[in-house]
């Protein structure tokens, strides 16, 4: 299986026209989506799914409602503290770290990982980059990665696309800078154009 080199997260909160923008995404060639939805009933995410061709859903990635992968077979499983990923799963697994130890221990389990945070999230003015780049960067070229992708999560936009990839992550997670929205409802030809930026820059090898 090729590691999926751009990974788009879903907003926490349900918008209009999201399951049209997640398709768009996804046919102009965004490689997975996770549909990440905290606060949300099963039902609901099990509609959003549903909602998204079923050519395409191969492509995405459940948190939190492990019951909903065999049912409907998104393709992608990610594993939390409290949701573990159903015994039975044999599609895409995930899972999400936040120290080189977790991610030490996660490699040869997963088909990837997020590693978080890289830079200042732009969803969690909180959330602020936790990793030296000279550390992260000699970490990354060393280890032995057992097959499991280590992908960047946190702050992540067209400016610093190129210097993550320099790092020596194998992809990058994107949640505040790839979704646009005003008024609950999804602007789609900015959320593409916000992806083709950040896309461009990632594959800037000499940024």
């Amino acid at each position: 299986m090729a590691l999926p080199e751009i990974i788009g997260i879903s907003l926490p909160d349900f918008v209009t026209n999201e399951a049209e923008g997640i398709t768009c995404l996804l046919q102009a060639g965004l490689c997975r989506i996770h549909i990440r939805k905290p606060s949300a009933p099963a039902w609901q995410v099990q509609r959003l799914m549903e909602e998204i061709p079923r050519d395409l859903r191969e492509r995405l990635s459940v948190h939190y409602f492990p019951e909903l992968v065999p049912q409907h077979e998104p393709g992608g499983a990610h594993q939390s503290r409290n949701h573990q990923i159903p015994a039975q799963h044999r599609g895409i697994k995930s899972c999400s770290c936040h120290t080189l130890e977790e991610v030490t221990q996660a490699l040869g389990h997963y088909n990837y990982l997020f590693l978080s945070p890289i830079f200042n999230s732009l969803s969690k003015k909180e959330y602020v980059a936790a990793f030296a780049h000279d550390k992260l960067s000699a970490y990354l070229r060393q280890c032995d990665k057992k097959h499991t992708g280590i992908v960047a999560l946190g702050g992540i936009q067209a400016a610093n696309a190129a210097t993550a990839r320099q790092l020596g992550f194998d992809g990058i997670a994107l949640l505040g800078s790839l979704w646009a929205h005003k008024e609950n409802t999804l602007d789609i030809k900015t959320t593409l154009n916000n992806f083709n930026q950040i896309q461009q820059a990632w594959n800037n090898k000499n940024p």
